[in-house]
């Protein structure tokens, strides 16, 4: 904590569902607890996976288009910078996001899961 720019926050543990609404996007590596809580959020992912299922999730984020992968070992901050902008900038992934978002906040599943059978 001690090393960290007075510009960022740190923080044991915080909820994601009270801090990712107020994120504009979350870079992560792709478990599928953080992915699910993003598209709840509504927020564009930048998925950098590291081992077992997050190379799949990340595939999944990005064919839902509500995110993006980083391929790059060892991470490359320009290719990070580049990433990030353009997941802001691209009216695609904001609707995409939005869309998702509300089908995971509906008052039932239901939207959730006809969707789901929909790609059965």
């Amino acid at each position: 904590k001690g090393s960290l720019p007075a510009a960022i926050w740190s923080a044991a543990y915080f909820p994601f569902a009270r801090l990712l609404p107020r994120a504009r996007a979350i870079v992560h590596h792709g478990g599928v607890g953080t992915s699910a809580q993003a598209q709840r959020a509504g927020i564009p992912q930048l998925v950098w996976p590291q081992a077992y299922d997050q190379f799949d999730n990340a595939m999944h984020l990005e064919r839902l288009g509500v995110g993006r992968r980083l391929l790059s070992h060892p991470l490359e901050t320009a290719e990070l910078v580049a990433q990030l902008r353009a997941l802001e900038h691209e009216p695609s992934v904001r609707q995409a996001c939005q869309r998702h978002a509300q089908m995971l906040s509906a008052g039932s599943l239901a939207p959730a899961c006809a969707w789901l059978e929909t790609l059965a």
